[in-house]
């Protein structure tokens, strides 16, 4: 019996592509704007007492409130990206990230404040 030698294949390891909490994240917004952008036809469908879609024609919007909605979901979208991507940069980025939270609540704590204390006429 006489041992036959073999030399070693190559061996090529294929591992799985993960997902990153960014990519995830970035992969969201992307769907949120697109739903949102989506959002500005789909408004006038409605349903009546017999549960039957329609289409109001009421309810279209005007040229200048699409506008002010794209500025709207644009503006939203590019802060929203910012801070993603920001904060998946590192560590000194983070803190950058958490300020920038801070401030957002604070502005927002303000605006409810102000809107409550002066409420607009309608």
């Amino acid at each position: 019996m006489q041992i036959q030698p073999q030399t070693s294949k190559h061996v090529e390891i294929v591992t799985k592509k993960k997902f990153s909490t960014r990519s995830v994240l970035n992969l969201y917004g992307l769907f949120t704007v697109f739903a949102l952008i989506l959002s500005i036809f789909t408004i006038p469908i409605s349903v009546n007492e017999k549960l039957q879609l329609y289409y109001n024609k009421e309810l279209i919007l005007e040229t200048y409130k699409i506008k002010e909605f794209l500025q709207f979901i644009f503006g939203s979208a590019l802060f929203f990206f910012f801070l993603v991507n920001i904060y998946a940069k590192g560590k000194t980025w983070s803190k950058v990230f958490y300020v920038t939270l801070i401030l957002l609540f604070v502005y927002s704590l303000t605006m409810a404040i102000n809107l409550i204390a002066k409420p607009i006429p309608h």
